[in-house]
C-alpha cells in the first residue's frame, strides 16, 4: 500500500500543503516532509537581508539534509540570482529575452504548474554545488 507523501511549503501557504512555512517563520526541520516546494518568487529582497543568516544556516543545512536523505524539493525558481544562493546546491543563471515557452513532451508531477507558464526570460548555465562539495569532501 502506497502511503501518500507529506508535503510542506516554504515563502507561501497553500491550501493542499501539509504545512506552510512563510519566510518570517522560524524554520523547522524540512526533513519532517516528504516533498518541501521552495517558492523563491515569494522572497523579498527585505526578507532575504533580514533573514539572511538564517536562509544560510538553517535552510539551508536542512534542505541538504532532505536531499541526502533522497526526498524531494522542488524550487519554483527567480531570475534574481541573489535569492538563488542561500539554496544548497543553485542554479547559475543568464538573463535572456523572454522565449515562449510551447507544449512540451516532458510528462512530470509538475505538469499543471508548467501549463502556467508562458515565457521564462533566463536559462540555467551551470548549478553552484560549493556547499554540497564542503560537507560532502572528506578532506575538508
Amino acid at each position: 500500500m502506497k502511503m501518500a507523501k507529506i508535503v510542506w511549503v516554504l515563502g507561501s501557504e497553500h491550501s493542499n500543503a501539509h504545512k506552510s512555512v512563510l519566510w518570517h517563520d522560524p524554520f523547522p526541520n524540512f526533513s519532517n516532509s516528504d516533498v518541501l516546494i521552495v517558492n523563491l518568487q515569494s522572497l523579498e529582497e527585505k526578507t532575504l537581508e533580514k533573514r539572511h543568516l538564517d536562509l544560510y544556516n538553517e535552510a539551508r543545512r536542512y534542505i541538504f539534509d532532505m536531499l541526502m536523505a533522497e526526498k524531494e524539493v522542488i524550487v519554483i525558481s527567480s531570475a534574481d540570482q541573489e535569492r538563488l544562493s542561500w539554496l544548497p546546491i543553485y542554479p547559475i543563471i543568464r538573463s535572456i529575452a523572454p522565449v515562449k515557452i510551447k507544449s512540451r513532451k516532458i510528462r512530470s508531477s509538475l505538469d499543471i504548474y508548467l501549463e502556467t507558464v508562458e515565457e521564462c526570460n533566463y536559462y540555467i548555465r551551470e548549478f553552484n554545488l560549493g556547499y554540497i562539495e564542503l560537507l560532502t569532501n572528506p578532506e575538508y
